[in-house]
This record gives structure tokens, sequence and C-alpha cells, in this order.
């Protein structure tokens, strides 16, 4: 490849930041894991897609609207090709995948589910030599974690992509294509179902390298649009399908974790005395007996202060009525 400056690929604070070593919210280190659940696709509905033919045509408009996007970010002529949207089972689509494997959880929102974005090592490395230039040989282990340079690296590129996603389905239905998690556990994908998946295949391609990678959508997940992605009325949605949509919804809302707040004690002091507060200061409260439980900004319950198994706990003794 042509030799250049690397301030024509990425500024000097974009470079600063991939390469500082401070924790990333979406960095895949060992603890990161454990707070996100395993993504489990075994208790949703078998719902099937009859005609793909309205994700083509997304797929057609994302793949025209990135290209400029693309060429921007990587200052050299790119493009990218999207091969026919396919329908297959989960657990075929995880024997293809490329190991190791950088996976990312994306948002839908306003749907409640989850897909999934996957970039394999290949891709990864080829990405890295566009950007900084080099040739990277990596002969390591295959179930290596990627570093955080890589993650940035991919990250910014996810950005685009979920940007223009966002952009390409409002044809269809608006909806906003966000990060939520970023792993490269493979074990978070859960296996031996045959739960159904929209599968589609990208390509992106840069001088003489093609760089590939795919995004799962599960059949659940956009299920509460499928009259829009087949061309249907939602009016003529018969009462089976209203009925497995809403059973599917509830088994899926349960599942989702809040946040719980329960405040104990309140307290109020003057504007410069709180300015004037250092460490170390003590602000007097009373020995709290009660306390208010949230959930976001919403009051829940009212509980009592208590201990249990030598441990500070609350006890709900009242639901808060509307």
């Amino acid at each position: 490849m042509d030799a250049m400056d690397i301030k024509d690929v990425v500024s000097k604070d974009e470079v600063n930041e991939l390469l500082n070593d401070d924790d990333d919210k979406n960095s895949t280190a060992d603890g990161a894991s454990a707070d996100f659940d395993v993504y489990d696709f075994s208790s949703h509905s078998s719902k099937q897609v009859n005609d793909l033919s309205a994700i083509d045509m997304i797929n057609e408009v994302f793949v025209s609207e990135i290209r400029s996007k693309l060429s921007h970010f990587l200052a050299r002529n790119a493009y990218m090709i999207a091969d026919a949207a396919a329908i297959v089972s989960f657990d075929s689509y995880l024997e293809k995948l490329e190991q190791p494997l950088c996976i990312y959880f994306v948002g839908m929102k306003p749907l409640t589910g989850l897909s999934i974005s996957c970039f394999g090592t290949d891709t990864v490395n080829k990405l890295l030599e566009i950007l900084f230039g080099g040739d990277i040989n990596y002969d390591g282990p295959k179930d290596r974690e990627f570093n955080k340079v890589e993650l940035r690296v991919i990250n910014l590129l996810l950005s685009i992509i979920n940007e223009t996603l966002s952009d390409a389905w409002k044809a269809v239905k608006p909806l906003k294509f966000e990060l939520v998690q970023a792993t490269t556990k493979a074990s978070l994908l859960s296996k031996h179902h045959e739960e159904k998946a929209i599968i589609n295949e990208y390509k992106l391609c840069i001088d003489k390298l093609d760089l590939s990678f795919s995004h799962c959508i599960p059949i659940s997940t956009i299920e509460p649009i499928l009259h829009l992605i087949e061309g249907r009325d939602e009016d003529n949605l018969d009462c089976a399908e209203r009925m497995a949509w809403r059973k599917a919804f509830v088994s899926n809302i349960y599942g989702v974790r809040t946040p719980v707040t329960a405040v104990a004690a309140n307290v109020s002091i003057k504007l410069h005395e709180l300015q004037k507060l250092k460490v170390g200061d003590i602000i007097s409260i009373d020995n709290p007996t009660s306390a208010d439980v949230f959930t976001g900004d919403i009051h829940m319950y009212h509980a009592k202060c208590g201990v249990n198994n030598g441990n500070r706990a609350i006890r709900v003794v009242d639901t808060v009525e509307d």
C-alpha cells in the first residue's frame, strides 16, 4: 500500500483516544461479561418471515449510503457489497463464524430485542493495516482477546454502520441501532436450538482487500413489525399472531434487568456550605428507619431499614399506589 501520514487517516485526538489505557465502557475484560446476560434465543417463538424483499431493499439503501462515509473514515475509496438476506437457524450461523470473534450486541429501539454484529480477527487485522499501515500477521492462539486498540477501531466502524442502518430502515420502520455491549466471549451466545434469524452478510471492499462481517437479527426481535416487512396491514393480523407476540413480549420483558435504588435519608444544606465541603467532612443525618424504593424515577415501594445476615437490608412493607 502507498505510504501515507497517519494524520491523513485519523486525527491526533482520535489516535490518542485509540491508544489510551483508560477503561472503556465497551471493553471486553474478563469481568465485563459478568454483568451481561447470556443471549438466549431458545425461549422465543418460531415465527417465520416469508418475504425478505424488504430486507434486501434496506440492504441496498445501506450499501449505497455508507460508501461516502467509509471513504471519508478510511481516507480512500471504499464500497460495500451485501449478499442476499437469508433465514437460517442460530446454531448454523454460529458454526460458520470465524474465531476469534468480536461480538457486538446492538439495540434496535424502539424494539425490545437485540441484534448481533460480528467481526472476525482477519477483518480486524486488515482494518488496522489500512488505518495504520504495515503488515499484520497474527499467529497466536485463536481464543485470544482483542486488545483495546483493535476494539476501539471496530467501535468507530460500528458507529458508522449503526448510523447508516438507522437511516436505511426508515423506509420500513424508524429504528435506532446503537451499541449495547461488546465482548469476545462466544460463550455468551447460547447454542443447541433452532431459533431462526435473518442473516445479513456484508463485504467491505478497500483497494484489493475484502473485509467481511455479518449482522444477525432474530426473528423474535422484529416480530412486532413483521407485517411491515412482509407488506401486510397491521389491522389484518389474526388473533393467534397477536397472542403469540404478546406472550413473547411478556416473557422477554420480565427478563430485563432494572436498577433499584433505596433512598433511606435526605438532607439539605445551604449552597455556600456545599461549596466548602472537602474530603473528610461529615454531613449529619438521622438514623434511618424507613426507605423509599425507586426503579429509575418511579417510586415503587415503601420499606423498612434493617440487617439481614450481617448486611444492611431493607424490607418492602407496602406498594406505592398511583
